[in-house]
């Protein structure tokens, strides 16, 4: 009560040497006001611009992991880096964004026991297989770099 009183009293009211033409702070402050502008649309998402983004990448288990706790975030996310939205001061995880900011879905704490008794399905291996082999018929980057740099050679050679 007494600092309250003392910064009210005393220190809000002297002229202080580093504000302009030795003003008070309440001088500068009230000067000021005509540049303060209302949040408007902005005032509900006021909380969100202030919570830690955290990168992540998540896990084959679609989990992420921040401060010893883990958190179930969508499947589509597996394997893929990620900001974990954090609230600091409840020390809670609220969601995914990604990279650039997009929302990507709510992050859940991990229920180890419900999660180990999940059923999970296995990946379809076969459509896998026939993109894997498509792609090792083509030539890839390395290759066609090979083949560039033989002919520039054997045509050099041969002059």
């Amino acid at each position: 009560m007494r600092l309250w009183a003392w910064i009210e009293e005393v220190y809000h009211q002297r002229p202080h040497s580093s504000l302009p033409q030795g003003m008070s702070p309440l001088q500068q402050w009230r000067n000021d006001l005509i540049h303060v502008r209302p949040l408007g649309c902005y005032a509900h998402d006021i909380d969100d611009y202030f919570y830690h983004r955290i990168k992540r990448k998540v896990k084959k288990d679609r989990t992420v992991s921040w401060e010893g706790n883990s958190f179930e975030v969508p499947y589509e996310l597996s394997g893929k880096s990620v900001h974990l939205v954090v609230d600091p001061h409840k020390k809670l995880a609220l969601k995914v964004e990604s990279l650039s900011g997009d929302s990507l879905g709510a992050a859940y704490p991990l229920d180890k026991h419900k999660n180990c008794h999940r059923k999970r399905q296995r990946p379809d291996t076969s459509k896998n297989t026939c993109a894997h082999s498509e792609i090792k018929n083509k030539d890839n980057v390395v290759d066609l770099a090979l083949q560039s740099y033989e002919k520039k050679h054997i045509i050099a050679s041969d002059k």
